[in-house]
């Protein structure tokens, strides 16, 4: 009797997972410029993540990783898409996209870029 309940158990566990690995993008527009928010994971758990914010000419530049904090990156993400909300972009939640490989290795719990 324990074993079914056991496979629906993982049956419930294994949507989560999958989510947990796929990247979650914002698109922001003002006028004729677009600007792209997206938490993407490097591996199938909620770090190592990065948040990389794209313009309209295709250059990308990654604001904050997280090697080790769960949430960091959803965090530092949506305090940023507020930020360029509160200075007249507007954004929607574009959902997800699949994982990409990541640009560098994941490093430490790291602080916005210079920007």
């Amino acid at each position: 009797m324990k074993r079914p309940l056991i496979v629906l158990s993982l049956a419930c566990l294994v949507p989560a997972l999958v989510a947990a690995q796929t990247n979650r993008i914002n698109a922001c527009t003002r006028g004729s410029l677009t600007r792209r928010v997206e938490v993407a994971y490097t591996a199938s758990a909620e770090v190592p993540c990065e948040v990389r914010y794209t313009k309209e000419d295709g250059s990308t530049q990654v604001l904050w990783r997280a090697a080790t904090q769960p949430g960091y990156c959803e965090t530092q993400a949506r305090d940023f898409v507020t930020k360029l909300q509160g200075m007249g972009w507007t954004c929607t939640d574009e959902g997800t996209a699949p994982q990409a490989a990541p640009d560098r290795p994941p490093v430490a719990d790291e602080p916005p870029a210079q920007r």
